[in-house]
C-alpha cells in the first residue's frame, strides 16, 4: 500500500477525456421528477410562477404544491409557459400552467401529477402519432431530499426516533439536502461538517479532522438511523466520500436516547440514496479542479424485473488529487450497490454494500511549529509538508447492510436493520516535536512510527412505531433494540534510531527510513446493549409532550500484548429524555427538552486508564418556525449543559506510545444561542444560515477547549435566475469564526498563542444546457484567505487550503 495509481497528470487527462466522452454519448431518455411532499389537490394555496420555461415552471409548482411530478422529459422539451400568480387549488394551477400546449394531467394518487401528451379515446397514440409512454411512478423515501432542489427536508426522526419535522422536533436539528451537497461541492464527511451550522471542526493533518458540537467532541454517528462506534480517525472517517448519501442530518444537544448512553455534543446520520425509479435513469460526471484535482462518477439506477417491484442502484466514483502541500498525493474511490425490493404493498427489503479506499502518498502527520527556539512566532509558507518521501497513509472500509420493513394493518411498523463493517489502516509517518531555530531550521526531533489497524462491527437493530388512542385523542409510540460488538486490533511500530532532521525551511521530503521495532499490538473489544422507548402525547392540538427513556449497557476491554496489561470497563446507565412543543400559531412553535448526559470515555490518562464517564444533563428552549407548506424552516435557541469528567488533552503522551495523554474537568458548563433558517425564501432562492454563540468553563471559570470558536457563522445560498436566464444558477457562501487560542509553553514561559476571527468566502455558478447536460464551477476561499488551525495538546497548527477551483460537468439520462 502507499502506492497510489494514475498518478501523471496525462493520465488523469486521459481519464477526464474518456468520462467526457461518455457524457457526450448519454442517452437523453428518462424521466424527470421532483419528489416534494404531499398536498390536496381540491384545497387551495399561494401559487407565484414566473413565465418562462414550462420544465422550470413544473419544478416550481412541484415544490410549492407539495406534490411528485412525473413525466418524459421529451414532451415539454422547449416548451414556454404564461405563469400564474394567486390563490388557486393544485389542479387549477397545473392546468392553467399547460394551457394553450398539447399535454394533459391526471392525479393517479393524492400526492402524485402524471404529465404525458394528449391522447384520444381508445388508443394511447398522441395527437402527434408517437406512443405515450406509461407515467412511471416512482415511491420516494421518507424525508427524501434527492430531486428536491431544497435546502431543508419534510421529516427526521434523528433527536427522538418518531418521524416528525423540523418544527415538530424539540431539539436543534438540521440538515444537509443532496442539493446543498451539489452546490457546495461537500464530497466528503468532513467537508459536511465544516459547513453544518454550530460545527466546529479541528483539523489535525491530511488525513484527520475531529468534529465539535457546542464544545464537545462529536462522536456520534448513525447511517440511516442505525448507530456506530466512531472509531479513531487513522480509518480515514471522516474524509469518506458522499456521493453515495441522499442527505445528512445534523442533531445539536444531548442523543442518548436513540445512540446509546447520551453525548451532550449531538449526532450526524447519514441516510443513504436508495432505488426509487422504476425506469432506468442515471447520472456520470467527470471534474477538474485545482491541484491536479480529477473526479469521475457514476450513479445508475434500473428496475430488475417487469413490474418495477425490484431496483438496483450502482454509485461509483473515482478522485485522484495533489495538494496545495508539496508532494501529497492522494487516490481514493468508491463503490456503493443497493438493491430494494417491494415484497408486497407493505413490506420492503433493501440490501446493499459500500467499498471505499483513500491512499496517500507523502503523507504529512501533524502540522508545523507555532514557535522558533526564542519564542518568536513562525511563518511558515501553507504548502510546507514535512513528510518524508517513504511516508503513506492508506485507509480501507467496507460495509454490508441490509433493511427489513413491515407496516401492519393498523398502521404500525417493525423495522428490522443489520450492519457489518472492516475498517483497515496502514501507515508509514513521521512526526516532528519542538521548536526549531528561528536561522538554521534545525533543532526538530523526528519520530517514526508505523501503524496497521483492522476494526470490524456488527450492530442489528430492531424498531417499531405507531399510533395508539388515549382519552380519546390519537399519540404516536417509539420503541427499539439494539446489540453491537466491535473488535479491534491495533499494531504500533516505533522506528529505531532516526536519524538527526535538518532544515526544515528547505525540506524537499529526502529523509531516510528508520529500521522498525517489533510491533506492539493492543487488542479491544466493546459490546453495547440497549433498549428504549419514546411517546408522543398529544395533549391537545397545540401541546405535545415527548417522554422516553433508554437504558444502555456498555463493556468494554483492553488488553496490551507486550505488557500483559488488562483494562475493563463495564457501564449501565438509564437516560431519560422529555421534550415539549406548544403551537403558538401555524406558523410558530416554541419548544423545550431536557436529557440527562452519560458516556463512557474511549480517551486514556497518562497512567493508560481509560478516563471516568462524563455524567451531566442537558437542557434547551427555543422557538422554530415553518412558512410556504415546511419549505422554509427557521429556529432560535438557548442551551445549557453541565458536565463532570470532561476529556481534554494535555501536551503528555502515554509513555511508550504515541497516544495524547488526557485529564478530566469537573463542572464543565457549556451555555450558548443558536439560530437557523434553511429552504425556499421564494420560488428558485435557496438559503442556509446558522450562528452560533457559546461559552465553555469548568468549576473554577477556566476556558475549555480554548482551540475551538465561541462563535460561528455559516451562510450558503443559490438562486436559479427566472424567465430567459433559467437554466443559470448562481450562489455564494461565507464561514466566518471568532477567535480561538491555545497556551503554549515557550522559552519566555507559557504564552497564548492567538487566531484572529476569519472569513472565508465560496462562489458557484451553474448552467444547464437542456435537461441532460450541466457544467458548474465552485471557487472556495476566494480571496484567498490564509489561517491556521490549532491542534490541542501538540503545540502545532495546519493551514487551510489556499484559494481554489472546481469545474464539474454532468449529463443525466
Amino acid at each position: 500500500m502507499g502506492q497510489g495509481i494514475w498518478k501523471s497528470a496525462s493520465g488523469r487527462m486521459g481519464r477526464v477525456i474518456l468520462t467526457a466522452t461518455l457524457l457526450l454519448s448519454s442517452s437523453t431518455a428518462g424521466v424527470i421528477v421532483f419528489s416534494v411532499g404531499s398536498a390536496q389537490a381540491q384545497s387551495t394555496q399561494t401559487f407565484s410562477i414566473p413565465a418562462g420555461s414550462l420544465n422550470q415552471a413544473l419544478a416550481l409548482f412541484g415544490r410549492q404544491a407539495r406534490l411528485q411530478i412525473t413525466y418524459n422529459p421529451s414532451v415539454v422539451a422547449g416548451k414556454q409557459t404564461a405563469g400564474l400568480n394567486g390563490q388557486m387549488s393544485a389542479e387549477q394551477a397545473i392546468a392553467r400552467l399547460l394551457s394553450n400546449s398539447d399535454l394533459s394531467f391526471s392525479f393517479p394518487n393524492a400526492t402524485t401529477v402524471a404529465i404525458a401528451s394528449r391522447v384520444s379515446q381508445s388508443s394511447n397514440v398522441a395527437v402527434g402519432g408517437s406512443t405515450v409512454l406509461d407515467t412511471i411512478s416512482v415511491q420516494g423515501q421518507s424525508g427524501t431530499t434527492e430531486g428536491s432542489g431544497s435546502y431543508t427536508t419534510t421529516q427526521m426522526s434523528t433527536a427522538t426516533g418518531l418521524p416528525l419535522s423540523i418544527k415538530e422536533t424539540p431539539q436543534s436539528v438540521s440538515v444537509v439536502t443532496r442539493q446543498r451537497l451539489n452546490d457546495q461541492v461537500l464530497n466528503t464527511t468532513a467537508d459536511v461538517l465544516r459547513t453544518a451550522p454550530g460545527i466546529q471542526v479541528q483539523e489535525w493533518d491530511g488525513q484527520r479532522s475531529e468534529p465539535f458540537s457546542r464544545g464537545f467532541y462529536l462522536n456520534s454517528f448513525q447511517y440511516d438511523g442505525v448507530a456506530l462506534n466512531n472509531l479513531i480517525a487513522m480509518y480515514g472517517e471522516h474524509r469518506s466520500d458522499t456521493l453515495q448519501y441522499d442527505r445528512v442530518e445534523v442533531l445539536r444537544g444531548a442523543n442518548g436516547l436513540l445512540t446509546g448512553a447520551g453525548n451532550p455534543s449531538g449526532a450526524v446520520n447519514f441516510v443513504r440514496k436508495h432505488a426509487d425509479s422504476k425506469e432506468l435513469t442515471g447520472e456520470v460526471s467527470a471534474s477538474i479542479g485545482s491541484w491536479n484535482n480529477f473526479r469521475e462518477t457514476l450513479d445508475i439506477t434500473t428496475p430488475l424485473n417487469s413490474e418495477g417491484s425490484v431496483r438496483g442502484r450502482v454509485i461509483v466514483s473515482r478522485n485522484d488529487a495533489d495538494s496545495h502541500l508539496d508532494r501529497q498525493a492522494t487516490n481514493s474511490g468508491l463503490f456503493y450497490g443497493i438493491i430494494d425490493a417491494d415484497l408486497g404493498p407493505d413490506t420492503k427489503f433493501s440490501i446493499g454494500a459500500d467499498h471505499q479506499h483513500r491512499d496517500i502518498d507523502n503523507a504529512i502527520w501533524g502540522g508545523v511549529p507555532i514557535f522558533f527556539s526564542d519564542g518568536t512566532r513562525t511563518n511558515f509558507r501553507r504548502g510546507l509538508n514535512t513528510a518524508p518521501d517513504w511516508a503513506y497513509w492508506d485507509t480501507e472500509n467496507t460495509n454490508v447492510f441490509s433493511s427489513f420493513e413491515h407496516r401492519f394493518e393498523n398502521d404500525w411498523t417493525l423495522k428490522l436493520d443489520a450492519i457489518h463493517v472492516n475498517k483497515k489502516g496502514d501507515a508509514k509517518l513521521l512526526y516532528l516535536w519542538g521548536q526549531p531555530d528561528p536561522v538554521t531550521g534545525l533543532g526538530l526531533d523526528p519520530s517514526a512510527a508505523k501503524f496497521d489497524h483492522d476494526a470490524t462491527q456488527t450492530v442489528v437493530s430492531a424498531k417499531l412505531n405507531g399510533s395508539y388512542e388515549l382519552f380519546g385523542r390519537d399519540h404516536e409510540f417509539f420503541s427499539g433494540v439494539t446489540a453491537d460488538w466491535m473488535d479491534e486490533d491495533y499494531i504500533y511500530q516505533g522506528g529505531l534510531n532516526p536519524a538527526v532532521f535538518g532544515n526544515i525551511f528547505d525540506f524537499t521530503g529526502d529523509y531516510p527510513e528508520p529500521g522498525w521495532a517489533t510491533g506492539r499490538l493492543r487488542v479491544s473489544h466493546i459490546d453495547q446493549m440497549g433498549a428504549y422507548a419514546a411517546t408522543r402525547l398529544n395533549i391537545t392540538d397545540e401541546l405535545k409532550i415527548i417522554g422516553g427513556a433508554r437504558f444502555s449497557h456498555i463493556k468494554t476491554e483492553t488488553v496490551r500484548t507486550w505488557t500483559g496489561a488488562r483494562t475493563a470497563q463495564i457501564e449501565n446507565a438509564v437516560t431519560p429524555y422529555v421534550g415539549i412543543t406548544y403551537d403558538l400559531n401555524s406558523n410558530l412553535t416554541a419548544y423545550a427538552s431536557y436529557a440527562d448526559v452519560f458516556r463512557a470515555q474511549t480517551e486514556r490518562d497518562i497512567n493508560d486508564q481509560y478516563l471516568d464517564p462524563v455524567t451531566g444533563s442537558n437542557i434547551e428552549a427555543g422557538i422554530k418556525g415553518s412558512w410556504f407548506a415546511d419549505r422554509l424552516n427557521g429556529s432560535l435557541a438557548v442551551f445549557r449543559s453541565m458536565e463532570d469528567n470532561v476529556g481534554v488533552a494535555t501536551s503528555q503522551y502515554i509513555p511508550g506510545t504515541t497516544t495524547l495523554a488526557y485529564t478530566t474537568a469537573q463542572g464543565v458548563k457549556t451555555t450558548g444561542i443558536e439560530a437557523e433558517i434553511s429552504g425556499e425564501l421564494m420560488p428558485g432562492w435557496n438559503l442556509s444560515l446558522g450562528a452560533t454563540l457559546l461559552e465553555s468553563q469548568d468549576a473554577d471559570g477556566n476556558d475549555v477547549n480554548t482551540q475551538l470558536p465561541r462563535e460561528i457563522v455559516r451562510l450558503f445560498t443559490s438562486y436559479t435566475l427566472p424567465g430567459a436566464w433559467d437554466k443559470l444558477t448562481i450562489g455564494g457562501g461565507l464561514n466566518w469564526q471568532g477567535t480561538t487560542f491555545l497556551p503554549i509553553d515557550t522559552v519566555d514561559g507559557t504564552v497564548r498563542y492567538s487566531q484572529s476571527p476569519y472569513t472565508t468566502v465560496s462562489l458557484m455558478a451553474r448552467y444547464k444546457f437542456n435537461e441532460t447536460f450541466s457544467a458548474q464551477l465552485n471557487v472556495e476561499n476566494v480571496f484567498d484567505k490564509r489561517y491556521a488551525h490549532m491542534m490541542e495538546g501538540d503545540e502545532q497548527i495546519t493551514f487551510g487550503a489556499p484559494r481554489s477551483a472546481f469545474l464539474r460537468l454532468s449529463a443525466k439520462f
